[in-house]
């Protein structure tokens, strides 16, 4: 995995190529942009002038890690160490003891490996609720507040399959509609992001001494959920969430003008959760108020008897988004 480079005691930069001494046997750095020219001359100014201290340049090959970031790494655990990096071969080179190059090469060992993948699925439900006492119901095994199936205390998530019983009875009768049904992998500590929207358009005015003009704009709707995974120990892992809803309210008129007022439900939250459970999020509510107006053609449109073939009514909607969340770990071999 590692490879111990020869040991370069002279340097000359020439035609964008660096040689060592001959004297135990040629080696060639081919460098461009991604390598780090300064930090290699200054490993050679060290070298040359450290050769009574039994001081070497070693190159050490990375997989995993990112060589900046194992760079920044190592000048915090040898803050004296000269180190130069060439991202192209993933390489690092150093000068060096004996001593400090296998502590280096220990250091790398036990970080450079490869990161586990965390597959996240998750379901994105829509339910309309009659009444109140159905929505409770629903979730009576479920805490306060924004409705999660985990237990702050105990650090453990409730079981839901009385949930997704229900969830499917509503599904099937028309109270409850699948929105999306994503899936996203990511590396540990990397976070996983999902979007579900449109972008809705409007046109504004702006107004001039000689001229008007016209600007269109546009406003995100729809679902954000943003998932940062990191795995604690063996298949547990320490999930942060965010949740966000945006629908348009209302379109608001000013002037001749119309403009969208956005509404959004956000839930945040940090839990613990064990490979292929499933953690609920709940109570991103929303209330609407919706006019229904029914019509019998032709005679609706008579004047004055035209309203008595005419109906309307208003109806007070209430929407709840769930985000059923379940990761599934795959360590690395």
């Amino acid at each position: 995995m590692y490879f111990l480079s020869a040991t370069l005691f002279a340097f000359c930069f020439l035609n964008g190529l660096c040689y060592a001494d001959s004297d135990i046997g040629r080696s060639v750095l081919n460098y461009g942009k991604a390598f780090d020219l300064k930090g290699l001359k200054r490993i050679k100014n060290e070298g040359l002038a450290g050769r009574q201290e039994n001081k070497r340049i070693y190159t050490i090959f990375i997989k995993h890690l990112s060589p900046d970031i194992f760079r920044r790494m190592l000048s915090e655990l040898f803050p004296d160490l000269v180190a130069a990096v060439d991202n192209r071969s993933r390489s690092i080179t150093f000068n060096a003891d004996k001593l400090t190059y296998k502590r280096i090469r220990e250091v790398a060992e036990n970080l450079d490996k490869a990161l586990s993948q965390i597959r996240i699925e998750v379901k994105i439900i829509e339910i309309n609720y009659q009444n109140f006492d159905q929505y409770k119901n629903l979730f009576a095994n479920i805490t306060s507040g924004v409705k999660i199936n985990y237990d702050f205390n105990t650090r453990k998530i409730n079981p839901v399959n009385e949930l997704e019983g229900s969830l499917v009875y509503l599904v099937k009768n028309g109270y409850a509609n699948i929105l999306a049904k994503p899936a996203v992998s990511t590396v540990d500590s990397n976070k996983a992001v999902i979007k579900i929207g449109d972008r809705v358009p409007y046109i504004t005015t702006i107004l001039s001494e000689y001229s008007h003009s016209n600007q269109v704009h546009h406003v995100d709707t729809g679902i954000d959920l943003e998932i940062l995974p990191k795995i604690v120990s063996g298949n547990l892992i320490l999930a942060e969430i965010n949740a966000r809803v945006s629908t348009i309210k209302l379109w608001q008129t000013l002037g001749e003008m119309q403009y969208p007022v956005l509404s959004s439900r956000q839930a945040q939250t940090s839990v613990y959760i064990k490979n292929g459970e499933t953690l609920v999020i709940a109570g991103l509510m929303d209330e609407q108020m919706k006019r229904n107006v029914t019509a019998v053609p032709f005679f609706s449109d008579l004047p004055f008897i035209g309203r008595l073939f005419t109906g309307e009514n208003q109806e007070k909607t209430k929407t709840d988004i769930l985000f059923l969340i379940t990761p599934h770990i795959f360590h690395s071999g």
